[in-house]
């Protein structure tokens, strides 16, 4: 039910990445080449990253998969308004991916994960980590703490009424640990509005 609420607003969020310069789906799409690559996007939502790769982005073989029917049925529309052919999306949990094991060239996951409690999250990029190539990279793209407490302030305020309270958890992770420990090097880390992109590699 949350999500079927959700779906319904979801996207009033890009309010903030108005500035493509700040805008992390720009980062993202900036940050993989325009390659034949298959890129596996876990926790889709309604796509707002990963139609933004597609677009820029026409070698790139894109699946999308979420638990949320409702989500995929938002994302779907603006698939078909867009003329997007290189995206595919699927109904799967992604705790437990119907994948086989190193299918996927990339894999990228967008303001999905800080929804997951530590133990969740921790299992999902395992799955994440398990249906990547040898080489294999993973971009996340997530909230970050804020550097002034003024932003600190409105940013809390707004992560009160969107988010599960363990947000306040997942900003303070060590990330360089989690993703050790879930078999990933972190390379770099971009810094954007309210958010980062970790870019990691499989170790």
């Amino acid at each position: 039910m949350k999500y079927k609420i959700l779906s319904f607003f979801y996207d009033l969020v890009e309010f903030f990445f108005s500035n493509p310069e700040t805008n992390p789906r720009h980062g993202l799409a900036r940050l993989i080449p325009d390659e034949d690559l298959q890129i596996l996007d876990v926790c889709f939502g309604t796509g707002n990253s990963t139609l933004m790769v597609a677009k820029n982005n026409s070698k790139n073989r894109i699946t999308g998969i979420d638990l949320s029917a409702d989500m995929l049925q938002v994302a779907n529309r603006k698939i078909r308004k867009q003329g997007l052919t290189n995206v595919t999306t699927f109904r799967m949990d992604a705790l437990n991916m119907d994948i086989e094991d190193e299918s996927f060239d990339i894999a990228t996951s967008s303001f999905g994960l800080h929804e997951m409690e530590y133990p969740v999250m921790e299992n999902i990029l395992k799955e994440i980590n398990r249906i990547l190539k040898k080489d294999g990279r993973f971009y996340l793209v997530d909230y970050q703490l804020q550097d002034t407490a003024i932003k600190r302030f409105f940013f809390r305020v707004y992560l009160l009424l969107t988010s599960p309270s363990h947000v306040k958890d997942f900003l303070k992770y060590d990330w360089e640990a989690v993703m050790k420990e879930c078999g990933f090097r972190i390379d770099k880390i971009e810094p954007y509005r309210i958010s980062q992109i970790i870019c990691a590699s499989r170790l």
